[in-house]
């Protein structure tokens, strides 16, 4: 019986870390996006150690291009595909061409490419050290940690309702429902 119960907690503890683990991620995804922001995981070292790789960087969207000032961290766009995005400090701006010269903290060369103002997705406002990877690891291995939650589930249920605890018994006639519980000690009037 003492097993049943350790395995029992143990699931529950399971079930209720992967709970908060999968809320707190959730919350930090849906969140931002409550005040106009958006996130994005930094996939490279070049803006450590301020923001590390596997951070999740939360940008401000309503700051443009024509908006920035040097020293913002700002967000923008590489190449075609809109989620290749690459986060660097300004280090000048070209107002009449509508160009930024970026640079990764980390990198001792500013970046080749200027940045057009209608690239800048926004300006970093916060970040959250690593969580970036916890993300993207849900992400990719939705179906494997739905398995394991739905799997702990089951087995914490099963390992609750079938504990001797939960299992009513049919009181004898002189005892009680509880079989190891002692008799009432009656006073005779």
């Amino acid at each position: 019986m003492r097993a049943e119960r350790f395995v029992s907690q143990a699931l529950n503890a399971a079930l209720a870390t992967m709970a908060a683990a999968a809320l707190m991620l959730g919350a930090l995804t849906f969140i931002p996006t409550l005040f106009g922001c958006s996130t994005y995981i930094v996939k490279s070292s070049s803006m450590a150690p301020g923001i590390p790789l596997g951070s999740l960087a939360i940008v401000d969207g309503s700051i443009h291009g024509e908006d920035l000032r040097i020293g913002d961290v700002a967000a923008f766009r590489i190449g075609d595909a809109d989620e290749n995005v690459c986060v660097h400090r300004t280090q000048d701006i070209y107002q009449e061409g509508g160009l930024i010269q970026t640079k990764g903290d980390a990198n001792d060369e500013p970046d080749i490419r200027l940045v057009p103002f209608e690239d800048i997705i926004g300006v970093v406002c916060a970040h959250v050290p690593y969580a970036g990877w916890s993300i993207a690891w849900l992400e990719e291995n939705r179906l494997p940690c739905a398995g394991v939650a739905i799997a702990l589930a089951l087995a914490a249920a099963a390992l609750s309702f079938a504990s001797p605890q939960n299992i009513a018994t049919r009181p004898e006639e002189k005892g009680t429902a509880c079989p190891n519980r002692p008799e009432p000690h009656l006073k005779e009037a």
